[in-house]
């Protein structure tokens, strides 16, 4: 699989994969466009993880002009378009956790991840599992992507996959330390412990997963004030001697 991330952190995120499946696209749809090179025209479907802008902001102008969108009905209803959806107007397209999803060369299944709190509720979150229908030209086997993030915990586990693609957005020691300079308030940094994936969280994970298949991992969603991507890079590098990407 081809990973090309368009964007990526609180201010928006976009991944393009193969170059025509689009997983969330938290920016206006233009600027998307320019980011891509004006290859968003080959999307088979965008798949959105939940309602929050930096995720869905151009899900409606990707779906007025065409493109499937899936996302869960807690996520349309939050955006006021589950009626929509429902009605099949435009190219809105429900997906539920556990149920498959055939859309042109890929088989997708939604999964509950847990992204919540009382100041910016959300709504049945979604993240994906993605399979190639068809077998890498190269080693033959069926490639396959977990998109994980903006949760805090999964109960998910995976096998025989071979990209990752987890938010690894703080570590413990870095956010400790932006609210004791106060650089965060209170109220962010536990909205941030209860919402989101930290590095200590992302070790366990692996840990805890076979990665005998996995041949690259992309982390994502990381905290320009409380992440440090060179040394997130090489810790998990370093934990699972597979190449890591930031």
């Amino acid at each position: 699989m081809e990973i090309q991330t368009l964007a990526s952190g609180s201010s928006g995120n976009a991944h393009l994969i193969n170059g025509d499946l689009l997983l969330d696209c938290g920016l206006p749809l233009k600027t998307l466009e320019k980011k891509s090179e004006y290859t968003l025209y080959m999307l088979q479907a965008c798949l959105v993880g939940h309602s929050h802008s930096d995720h869905s902001k151009a899900m409606k102008a990707l779906a007025m002009r065409g493109t499937p969108v899936y996302a869960s009905a807690g996520t349309y209803e939050q955006l006021d378009l589950l009626a929509e959806a429902r009605n099949m107007v435009s190219d809105y397209r429900i997906a539920e956790a556990g149920k498959m999803i055939e859309v042109g060369n890929y088989q997708i299944l939604p999964f509950e991840v847990f992204h919540d709190h009382p100041s910016q509720p959300c709504q049945e979150p979604l993240g994906f599992l993605v399979q190639d229908m068809f077998p890498n030209s190269i080693s033959g086997t069926y490639d396959k992507l977990v998109y994980i993030t903006d949760t805090r915990y999964s109960a998910v586990t995976f096998e025989e996959v071979t990209h990752y693609m987890i938010e690894c957005n703080h570590s413990k020691k870095l956010i400790n330390q932006s609210l004791q300079d106060g650089k965060i308030p209170q109220f962010l940094y536990d909205r941030i412990i209860c919402t989101h994936f930290s590095l200590e969280q992302v070790k366990e994970f692996f840990k805890a997963t076979d990665l005998s298949q996995c041949r690259e991992i992309h982390l994502i969603h990381i905290s320009t004030n409380n992440g440090d991507p060179k040394a997130f890079k090489e810790e998990i590098e370093e934990l699972t001697k597979i190449p890591v990407y930031v």
